[in-house]
C-alpha cells in the first residue's frame, strides 16, 4: 500500500487503468475459455453422438423397409412387378451394408459387439432372403417360401433388436455428455461470476485506495489553507508521501514555517524599534526573499528614519543648550 502511495498522480492514474484492462483480459479469457469448453462439448455432440444415434436407427428403418419390400416382393401377382422391385431391394442391400461400414467409427469398443452381433444375423437374414426369392422366382407357390419367410422373420426380429440396443445405449450416452456439457456450463459460468467478483472487488479496492490517497492530504491541505487565511500560522500538515501531494504537503509545511519566521522577526523588529532601539537587525535574513524582502526593507527603513530623528533631536538639544549658557554669560558681564 505504501509502494501506491508513493506513486505519483499519474501512475496511480496509469495503475488504476492497467487493472481495469488486466481485468477485462481476465474476464474475455474466461469467457473465451467457456465458449471453447461448450464448443468442444457441442462438437463431441455433433461430430460423434448425434450420428452414433442416428445411423443405428436409419439402419433400422431400411431394414425394416427392406422387410416390407420383400413383402410386396412374395406377394406380386407377376413376374414384371417383381421385376420392378428387384433394383429398390438391391439399393437397399446396398444402403444397409455401407450403414453398417459407415457405423463401424461410431460404434467403439462399449458396442462393437453388439453390432458384430447384428451384422452377422443380417447376413445370415440376407443369405436367407436371396434364397427365398430365388425360390419365388422360380415357382412363387412352392411352400418353402413360406418356410423361409418365417425363418427370416426371427433373424430380422433379432437383428432389429440388436440395433435397437444400439440405439438405446448409444442414446444413454448422449443424454449423458448433455448432462456433462450442462454441468460443465454451470461450473464456467460460476467460474466466470467468480472471476468477474474478484476483479470487481480487486478494482474497487484499488479506486478507494487511490482517492483516499488523493484526497486525504487533499483535506488537510485545504484546511491548513483556510487556517492560515484566518492567521493561524501554527500548522502542520503531516502527510508524508513521495508523490506530488507529499511534495505539496511538505512546500505548504515550508511554507508556513518561513512564515511564522517572517512574522516573528517582524514582531521582534518592532518590539525594539517601540523600545526606542532603533539599529534592529534581522535575526534571519535569509527568509527575505523574493515579495517578502520589502517588508525587512520597510522596518529598515523606518528604524533609520526614527534613528535620524532621534539624533537630530539631540543635536537641537545640545544647541539650545549652549545658546542658554550663552545668553546667561552676556548678561552676568554687562
Amino acid at each position: 500500500m505504501k509502494k501506491i502511495r508513493d506513486m505519483g498522480i499519474r501512475k496511480k492514474m496509469k495503475l488504476l487503468g492497467a487493472a481495469g484492462i488486466a481485468g477485462v483480459l481476465a474476464l474475455g479469457t474466461a469467457a473465451a475459455l467457456m465458449t471453447g469448453r461448450t464448443n468442444e462439448i457441442g462438437h463431441e455432440v455433433s461430430s460423434y453422438w448425434i450420428p452414433a444415434v442416428t445411423i443405428p436407427m436409419e439402419l433400422n428403418h431400411k431394414t425394416s423397409d427392406y422387410r416390407l419390400l420383400e413383402s410386396y416382393y412374395l406377394m406380386a401377382d407377376s413376374r414384371e412387378e417383381r421385376d420392378a422391385l428387384e433394383p429398390e431391394l438391391d439399393g437397399l442391400r446396398a444402403d444397409i451394408k455401407e450403414g453398417f461400414a459407415e457405423y463401424r467409427q461410431y460404434a467403439g469398443e462399449d458396442s462393437q459387439k453388439i453390432l458384430d452381433s447384428a451384422e452377422e444375423l443380417w447376413e445370415d437374414y440376407m443369405s436367407l432372403s436371396a434364397t427365398m426369392l430365388a425360390v419365388c422366382r422360380a415357382n412363387e407357390n412352392d411352400p418353402q417360401v413360406q418356410e423361409l419367410f418365417g425363418k427370416s422373420r426371427v433373424l430380422f426380429e433379432d437383428g432389429s433388436d440388436q440395433l435397437f440396443q444400439i440405439v438405446e445405449y448409444k442414446r444413454q450416452g448422449a443424454e449423458e455428455n448433455a448432462l456433462r456439457g450442462a454441468s460443465a456450463f454451470g461450473l464456467d459460468a460460476m467460474f466466470e461470476i467468480a472471476v468477474l467478483l474478484l476483479i470487481a472487488a480487486g478494482l474497487a479496492w484499488l479506486i478507494r485506495h487511490i482517492v483516499k490517497c488523493l484526497m486525504d492530504p487533499l483535506q488537510d491541505l485545504l484546511d491548513a489553507s483556510r487556517r492560515i487565511r484566518s492567521g493561524d500560522l501554527d500548522v502542520s500538515v503531516r502527510y508524508r508521501s513521495e508523490d506530488e501531494m507529499g511534495e505539496m504537503a511538505k512546500s505548504m509545511n515550508e511554507l508556513t514555517e518561513s512564515l511564522r519566521a517572517i512574522v516573528g522577526d517582524q514582531k521582534e523588529m518592532l518590539s525594539q524599534i517601540a523600545d526606542g532601539n532603533y539599529k534592529v537587525r534581522p535575526q534571519t535574513p535569509s527568509i527575505y526573499h523574493g515579495d517578502f524582502g520589502p517588508l525587512l526593507y520597510g522596518v529598515e527603513n523606518l528604524a533609520s528614519r526614527l534613528q535620524y530623528e532621534k539624533e537630530e533631536r539631540e543635536k537641537n538639544g545640545f544647541r539650545k543648550v549652549d545658546a542658554a549658557d550663552e545668553k546667561g554669560g552676556l548678561q552676568e558681564n554687562g
